[in-house]
Parts: C-alpha cells; sequence; structure tokens
C-alpha cells in the first residue's frame, strides 16, 4: 500500500489539475460554471489555477493550433466521407481520438451517427488495438440501452473508426436535476442503466469505467449506455489476473472517482468491479454527491479514501456540510423533489443498505451479479424485503404495512394508543430471538452438513471394499446397483441421510447414461428432501432432479423447479455451495431450451460465487470452469469455450480424476468445440481417447451413447462414412439399452446423415421420415433442433436430384439458424449447401452470396490464424462459384487457400481436398 502514497507533491498537484479539467471540459457551459463556482467556495486558489487553464485552452482553440491531428484539422475534416457516413461537426475529444456528428451519405434514410476516430499518434499501437477490441465488444451487444455500433472499418488517412449510434442526450445526473426527478424515478432510470449493464455480463464483459459521462439520458427518457474502450472480456482467464498491454492501458485509462478498490490495486477485476461503480453512481444520483466527498483531492488521498474509508450512509451524506458549500444540501434536496429531511427519510434504511451492500471494499460482499442488485432495487419500489438489510420480525411487519397501509391503519392505532412501549419491548425481543434462532439453525445445518458428510464417506467406503474383496469383482453399474439396495437398508428412519445417498448414486448413474435409473433415484431423493431441514439438501436433490426432467423434455417443469430452488435458497454463507451447484445444472437446463445467453449468466454468477466459499473443492472449481465452457459453446463462442475446457481438463487430472465419468463429459463437450473450430482430426482424438477412458471403467460396448453420437459426427466431417454409419449405430444401440430416448434420436439423425453421404438413399428415408415424426412432436416451433430436420431432408433432396425441394427445405433451414448465435457452425454448413444447390440450378450469382456470407462467419469462428477445415470448405466452395462465374484468377485463390486450411486439419485424400486440387489443375 505504501508505493501507492509515496507519490511526488509536483506529481500530486498536476494529477490533480487534469482531473480537474477533465471533469469542467465535460460540462457544457452554464453547468461548468456552476460547478466553478461551487470549486471556488472549496478552495479558491485552485479554482483560479483551473479558470486560468480553461482560459489558455480557449484561447487555443480559438486559434485553431493542434484543434486536431496534424495535417487533419476539423474544417479539414468537415465533409470528409467515413464509409456511408460524412462528418458534419466534432462533438467530443478524448484521449482515445474524436468523436464526429455524421449524417448518412447515400440517402438511403436520414439519420444522424456518431463517428469515433482514433488519433493519429496511437494507430500501430496499442491503443489501436483497445479501439479495436472496442468494436469487437460493441458487436457481441444487442440491447436497447447500449449504444449500438452501427459500422466500422479504416479511413482513408488510416485511421481506424467505429460508427455508432447516435444519442442526443445529457449524461444521466446532469438529466435527472435538469427534470428535478424525484428518488422513485430516479431508481426506475437506473434500472435501465443496471438492465445494460447485465446484458454486457451475460455476454462476460466487463465495462469497467462506469460513469454520468458514459451513461446518457436522450430527450425522450431513453438511456444508452456507451464507451467500451477500457471493457474487459472475464472469461478468458477466470482468476481475472491477465496483464495484457491492452489490459493495462485500459486500467490507465480508468476515471479514479467511480474505479472499485480492486482496480485501483491492480486486482482481479470481475462483474463485481461494475457493481461498485454502480454504487457510486446510484449514490450521486439519490445523494448529489460522491461517496467520498471531495474528489478534487489529490490522486494519493482520493486512492486512499477509496481503498480504506467506508463512506457514509448515503442519507447521512445528504446534510453533511464538511466537503461542500452550506446551500448545496438543500439544492440537492430540491433537485428531488424533496426538503434535506424529507430526502434523509426517503435514502434511510433499504437505499441505505443497498448502496452499502454495493460499495463494500471486498468485492465478494457486494452484490453477486448486477441482476441481484436491480432484484433489491425493485424490491424497494415495491416495498418488499431487500437482501441488503436482515430479514427480522419488524422489518418485514413494517413493509407489510407499507403494502396494506388501509387494512392495517385502525389496528395499527389502536395497538399504538394501547401499549407503544410493551410493542417496542416484544419488538426488541423478537428481533433478538429472530437473529438467534437464525445463529442456531445455522449451526445445526452446519453440524447436519458435516454429520451426512461423514455418513457418506463411511457409506462409500463400504460400498467400495465391498467391491475389492476377493471374489466380489463388480462392474461400476453393478456396484451403482449394489450401492441403492443398501442405501435403503442403511438408512431406515433418516430420510435426509438416504436422500443424499440417493442423490450421490442418482448423479453417477448420469455419467453413465442410464437416465432411466438416474431420473427414478433423483425423484427419489427429491422426494425424500422435502420433508429435511436442510435447505442445502432440498436445493440440489430439486435441482439434480430438474436436470434429469429436463433431459426427458419437461424443460418449462425443469426450469420452473430450479428456479424456485434458487429463489428459496437462503443466501448466507452456509448455501454457497448449494447455489453453485444449483447455478451448474440451471446452466445445463438452459442450455436443453436452447437458451444460451441465459446458460451464461448461470454460468457467469457461479464463477463470481467461488471466491465466497472458505473451501472451495477443486472438483466444484472443475465444475465451474466446465460450466462456463459449456455456456460459452452454447452461443457459437467456440474459442473461447475450448480455452475454459482446457483449464477444466487440467484441474480435474490433477485430482486424479483423468480416468473418470466426469472426464469423458469434458472430453466429449470440449470435442464438440475443437469440431466447430474446424479441426476434426483433432476432435476425432480427443472422441478416441474419451472412448477408451469410458471402455476402462464401463467395460468395452458400454460406453456411453452420447459419446459416439458426438464421434460419428466428426467422422462424417473426415468422409469416413461407413465408420460414422457405425459409430451411429453404436449409440442407438446403447441408448436403448440406458432407455434414453432423446440421445437414440440423435443417433437416428446422425446414422440418416451418413447413409445420405453413403448414397443409400432409401435407407436414409426411411430413418429420417420415422425419426422426424417424433422429434417434430417435441420440438417448439422456431427451435433450433428443427433445422437439423430441415438440413437432413435438404441433403437426401439434393442427393436424389429435387433441387428445387432441397432448396426450400434449405432456405427454411437457415431462416431458424439466423435467429439462434450459439448455431453458427451448422448454419456455415447449410450456407454452403445451398450455394451448391444455387450451383446445380445455375443461380450462380446467388450461389457466391451464399459462398461468401459462409465464408465470412466461417472466419468468426475460426480461431485466431489456427487452420480451420470449415474456413478452408468455404474458400475451396467460393473458388467452384467464382469458376463458375468466369473470374478464374480468384477462383485460384480461394482454391489455394482453401487447400492450406484443409492439408492441415484432414487428410490430403479428404473429396473436398481432392476436388480443389482438380479445379486447379483445371
Amino acid at each position: 500500500m505504501n508505493d501507492i502514497y509515496t507519490i511526488q507533491a509536483d506529481k500530486d498537484h498536476w494529477q490533480k489539475i487534469s482531473a480537474a479539467l477533465d471533469e469542467a471540459l465535460d460540462l457544457d457551459d452554464a453547468d461548468r460554471a456552476q460547478w466553478l463556482a461551487a470549486l471556488a467556495d472549496r478552495d479558491p486558489a485552485f479554482a483560479r489555477e483551473i479558470v486560468q487553464f480553461l482560459d489558455s485552452r480557449a484561447a487555443i482553440n480559438d486559434a485553431g493550433f493542434l484543434a486536431t491531428s496534424p495535417g487533419l484539422t476539423a474544417p479539414v475534416l468537415v465533409g470528409q466521407a467515413i464509409g456511408d457516413w460524412v462528418l458534419e461537426s466534432p462533438v467530443g475529444q478524448g484521449g482515445m481520438g474524436a468523436v464526429w456528428l455524421a449524417r448518412r451519405a447515400d440517402n438511403r434514410f436520414d439519420g444522424k451517427a456518431a463517428v469515433k476516430l482514433l488519433n493519429m499518434s496511437l494507430v500501430g499501437q496499442d491503443g489501436e488495438r483497445r479501439f479495436k477490441r472496442e468494436g469487437t465488444i460493441l458487436a457481441t451487444l444487442a440491447h436497447p440501452h447500449i449504444a449500438r455500433l452501427l459500422d466500422a472499418g479504416i479511413a482513408q488517412t488510416g485511421q481506424p473508426y467505429l460508427i455508432l449510434e447516435y444519442v442526443d442526450g445529457q449524461h444521466i445526473d446532469a438529466y435527472c436535476d435538469a427534470k428535478n426527478l424525484d428518488i422513485e424515478a430516479r431508481v426506475k432510470l437506473f434500472l435501465d442503466v443496471l438492465a445494460a449493464v447485465a446484458h454486457a455480463h451475460t455476454n462476460l464483459i466487463v465495462h469497467r469505467d462506469l460513469k454520468p459521462s458514459n451513461v446518457l439520458v436522450a430527450r425522450d427518457g431513453n438511456v444508452k449506455l456507451l464507451d467500451f474502450g477500457i471493457a474487459k472480456l472475464i472469461v478468458d482467464d477466470p482468476s481475472a489476473h491477465s496483464t495484457t498491454a491492452i489490459t493495462r492501458e485500459g486500467g490507465n485509462a480508468l476515471t479514479p472517482e467511480f474505479a472499485a478498490p480492486e482496480q485501483l490495486l491492480g486486482q482481479a477485476i470481475t462483474t463485481a468491479t461494475d457493481v461498485y461503480s454502480l454504487g457510486v453512481l446510484l449514490y450521486l444520483l439519490l445523494g448529489g454527491q460522491h461517496p467520498n466527498g471531495n474528489t478534487n483531492l489529490p490522486p494519493a488521498e482520493l486512492v486512499k479514501a477509496i481503498v480504506e474509508t467506508a463512506p457514509p450512509l448515503v442519507s447521512d451524506a445528504v446534510s453533511q456540510t464538511k466537503t461542500i458549500p452550506l446551500e448545496t444540501p438543500s439544492k440537492n434536496a430540491a433537485h428531488r423533489a424533496a426538503t434535506t429531511d424529507k430526502l434523509k427519510r426517503l435514502l434511510r434504511g433499504d437505499l441505505d443498505n443497498i448502496i452499502a451492500k454495493a460499495l463494500k471494499k471486498n468485492p465478494t460482499e457486494r452484490y453477486t451479479s448486477v441482476n441481484m442488485f436491480a432484484d433489491d432495487l425493485r424490491k424497494y419500489l415495491e416495498h418488499e424485503p431487500v437482501t441488503a438489510r436482515p430479514d427480522s420480525f419488524g422489518y418485514r411487519a413494517g413493509k407489510f404495512v407499507r403494502r396494506h397501509r388501509g387494512g392495517v391503519a385502525v389496528g395499527l392505532l389502536t395497538i399504538v394508543a394501547i401499549g407503544a412501549g410493551v410493542v417496542g419491548t416484544i419488538t426488541q425481543t423478537l428481533r433478538a430471538n429472530d437473529e438467534a434462532l437464525k445463529a442456531a439453525r445455522q449451526r445445526d445445518e452446519a453440524i447436519s452438513q458435516l454429520n451426512r458428510s461423514e455418513a457418506t464417506t463411511e457409506f462409500l467406503e463400504f460400498l467400495l471394499g465391498e467391491a475389492s474383496s476377493p471374489g466380489k469383482q463388480f462392474t461400476s453399474v453393478e456396484l451403482l446397483d449394489r450401492g441403492e439396495k443398501l442405501a435403503q437398508q442403511a438408512f431406515p428412519s433418516d430420510p435426509a441421510m438416504r436422500a443424499e445417498i440417493l442423490l450421490l448414486l442418482g448423479q453417477q448413474n448420469i455419467g453413465l447414461m442410464r437416465t432411466s435409473q438416474a431420473l427414478a433415484l433423483l425423484k427419489e431423493a427429491y422426494d425424500l428432501s422435502r420433508s429435511a431441514d436442510s435447505h442445502s439438501l432440498r436445493a440440489r436433490a430439486a435441482c439434480a432432479y430438474a436436470r434429469e426432467r429436463a433431459n426427458g423434455r419437461q424443460i418449462d417443469e425443469a426450469t420452473t423447479l430450479v428456479g424456485q430452488s434458487l429463489k428459496q435458497l437462503p443466501e448466507n454463507p452456509m448455501n454457497i455451495g448449494a447455489r453453485i451447484y444449483c447455478l451448474n445444472y440451471a446452466n445445463q437446463i438452459a442450455r436443453f431450451r436452447n437458451d444460451g445467453a441465459q446458460a451464461l449468466v448461470y454460468s457467469q454468477t457461479a464463477i463470481a460465487l467461488m471466491p465466497s466459499l472458505q473451501t472451495a473443492s477443486p472438483q466444484l472449481r472443475q465444475d465451474v470452469i466446465a460450466s462456463a465452457a459449456d455456456g460459452l459453446r452454447a452461443v457459437g463462442r467456440h474459442a473461447e469455450a475450448d480455452r475454459q475446457y482446457k483449464a477444466a481438463i487440467e484441474v480435474n487430472a490433477s485430482i486424479g480424476r483423468g480416468a473418470s465419468t466426469s472426464m469423458v463429459v469434458l472430453l466429449n463437450n470440449w470435442g464438440l468445440s475443437v469440431s466447430a473450430l474446424g479441426r476434426p482430426r483433432d476432435a476425432e482424438r480427443i472422441y478416441r481417447e474419451a472412448i477408451s477412458i469410458a471402455s476402462g471403467f464401463s467395460g468395452a460396448g458400454n460406453e456411453p451413447a452420447y459419446l459416439y453420437n458426438s464421434y460419428g459426427h466428426v467422422l462424417v466431417t473426415l468422409a469416413r462414412n461407413q465408420d460414422a454409419a457405425n459409430a451411429f449405430k453404436t449409440a442407438i444401440s446403447a441408448a436403448k439399452r440406458d432407455g434414453d430416448e432423446q440421445t437414440s434420436l440423435k443417433g437416428r439423425l446422425g446414422l440418416s446423415k451418413a447413409l445420405v453421404e453413403l448414397g443409400e438413399l432409401e435407407s436414409a428415408d426411411r430413418e429420417l421420415s420415422s425419426t422426424g415424426q417424433i422429434l417434430l412432436k417435441q420440438l417448439p416451433p422456431g427451435h433450433a433442433g428443427r433445422a437439423a430436420l430441415l438440413g437432413l431432408q435438404s441433403d437426401l433432396s439434393h442427393a436424389s436430384g429435387s433441387f428445387q425441394k432441397a432448396y426450400a427445405f434449405s432456405t427454411e433451414a437457415i431462416a431458424l439458424l439466423e435467429n439462434n448465435s450459439g448455431n453458427k457452425t451448422t448454419l456455415v454448413d447449410r450456407l454452403l449447401h445451398r450455394a451448391n444447390i444455387l450451383l446445380a440450378l445455375a443461380r450462380n450469382g446467388e450461389a457466391r452470396t451464399d459462398a461468401e456470407r459462409a465464408l465470412a462467419i466461417a472466419k468468426e469462428i475460426q480461431q485466431d490464424d489456427t487452420p480451420s477445415f470449415r474456413t478452408g470448405v468455404c474458400q475451396v466452395a467460393l473458388g467452384n462459384t467464382l469458376l463458375k462465374l468466369g473470374e478464374r484468377s480468384a477462383a485460384m485463390e480461394q482454391f489455394t487457400a482453401g487447400i492450406k486450411n484443409l492439408d492441415a486439419t484432414v487428410d490430403t485424400t479428404h473429396p473436398i481436398a481432392l476436388e480443389a486440387r482438380r479445379l486447379i489443375k483445371g
């Protein structure tokens, strides 16, 4: 800490001036005059310095000296075309570059945009990479309260640019004051800010620079979040300690007054970092001043205050005049349609506690997500109990009265008249008893958990001991069946303990894909847990049972059950592990219903909770990392998922589970992402390893059905179609053995694909027809799974020579896939297939459009510069369309690039690679 404070006095002073100038230049003339007057009241000498600097800047601006980059003065830029836009006038200037107001150049529609141009001095440096990163981040965000990215590119001057939605509005604090919004209106407006940040967090993006100037409110009252210039992707590194050049530069660009303690200390950046900044913003909006009072402190003192000093409650701050002029409290209150005393009353209690929780110095003590922050504010508006305050009897009673004023008014007056003293005494006694009871319950829960843990360990030791006894060798399946019988005998009068054991056995059956046995065990565990005193056991049993119901297509019921379990689980340290457990299952259920975005929210929330666990087992850490990887895969972010799977596999191997069911699941899911990234040869090796591990503990022929389905699809990609058909047949047989109808149906779809590739069209038609009838009854309209059916129908029609029919099926499949971000790889495949159909129909221009689009998406998916089979196939397909259009030279370039990608990812004998070489030779 001492290093932070040992800053030279001169440097302190100049940084203080710099910060004050930044604040002043963000204000319009009227607001700046008020700000300078307030500053003069506090520190006249310092205010005079700031005025001198502002006057000097005005004189320089009037002279036009260095108004823009050398050779690019503002008058020169006026009227310049940037993409489809023409620059009209500058609207802002910052360290990264300038922002200009622009209008549409092609007259296709009337509209304005904000054009952000990188400063010429930063071109080719880390600033350029950060600028491009901002564009990449904005491209992933689509929310009504986030300014949209419209376009991006490189100007003729060599400067990168971003075309952004233009927001004609005020900073949120200035807007609220100008409208004299009351506290309730300000909270409602702030909820829109939280919704925007929550959307960014859903995409695993931390803003890191939330402040009034980055939140604008348009004339119609619509909030827009701006400037993701120093935002950070949190999933790249679960520990969030990445220190790349871009990250370091981004850290330096933060605004200290709104930075979280961990940002100033160079510690881990998580979603809790944004929660803190949002707490500062809400404190300012409601209280009219910064939590630390005087933000014109020297940088060292400001940092120390943010890191070490707890701010006053916002209700107390509104009447303090130590760091603000005497008349400011009354002005602040008037801007909030209140007097100072009324404002104190409005803020006291829930809002005090909500903001205090968001501003905790320790990130683990803040709200675990922005959504939880928003939930408490909504509860405040609805006069319901909030999580930021102890749920005592007096507090609940007060909320009841607020919600039912008319009904309790007479009774309340009577009680007050008869015995206010008695009521006070009873309330205090009840409050004390309530807290003591909660403490006793937590103590009893801890003892119960310990007892169940010890009993579970003893049970497993006995079960495994039986398995290793001479003459009593069991397979994994036999051991699980024996364990079920032992559980019924060992705990006849202890339903909670029996539920714990059955829950464990049910999960093990899931790992072996014995779905019917797993569902029965988890249903029994769930039923038994309902009578248990343990919140943790009830939640875990419900969530595991919900997940298995979702696997059986009872998705709506499963979603409701897991949501209720999370809501009913008390927020205390005893239940953090259970909450993470349920969040992981909620992630899986969200993916079952094809909601990858929500799956990411669940996995991100679980990651944020991990530091709060006093003792997090390596297995739980692996589960959370794997859950995050699954969520990323669900939304098509395979490169990030690839890194997370590798991390989870490393943890799993480090704890001796390199040959376990969990490792098989990890390898299977990793293979899916590796295959999506266009590396089928690598994926094939991963699946062979997974099958080998599964054979070791299940016995040859007893491997999980899902594994052979995944393996079969990779074999189709590698053009090993007979091997693929055999793999799908094995999957179907194994699924029937396990009573797993869903995996059986997926195997039959895969077999249909392999049969089409083998030319066995009649068999493929029969298989597809019977499977499709079942799936269409199960899948709701618009579900991406229907696209798989349509795609196979298109493949079959194309192979049969029915090109128009194939085109119709393919077009319908593409329309479904375009509404689902997690199916980009399938969208590429469908676009390529339609391009081939269009070539057969002699619609070469349209074929080229599909091929070009497929290639663009494939390159988005491709991991860095790593060769990609999918990209290579797209390049060959595009080359073929160009050749048909007579553009031979361009076609040869595509063929050459395609062969390079193919040779690195599949054998040189692959049919597509051979075809590309044939076309090159003419």
